[in-house]
């Protein structure tokens, strides 16, 4: 994309306007890329159980202590907390890890 517009500044612009649009690109593009990668060093990725924790599921097969939880529209393994001997189908729970 870059590169299209840099030969359609060449050859469509006169001569000192090509080169103003060729470096005002590259200068948003370097603001734009700079402020990306700021937002991408804030945002820490979060997979798998780091990212269910505190989260609700819904237990859709009864935890006795073992059962199935729907989290984001899939199908999960669970276990119901410890002393809690089951937890009936329907309910909403909230993961902790």
């Amino acid at each position: 994309m870059a590169l299209t517009a840099i030969v359609l500044a060449l050859v469509f612009l006169p001569w000192p306007w090509s080169l103003l649009a060729i470096l005002g690109g590259v200068a948003i593009e370097t603001g734009e890329l700079a402020w990306g990668l700021s937002l991408a060093r804030r945002w820490k990725p979060k997979t798998g159980a780091e990212a269910m924790i505190g989260e609700d599921a819904e237990v859709v097969g009864a935890c006795r202590p073992l059962g199935e939880v729907r989290f984001q529209g899939e199908l999960w393994q669970a276990r119901s907390e410890e002393g809690q001997t089951s937890v009936r189908a329907s309910a909403s729970r909230a993961s902790t890890g």
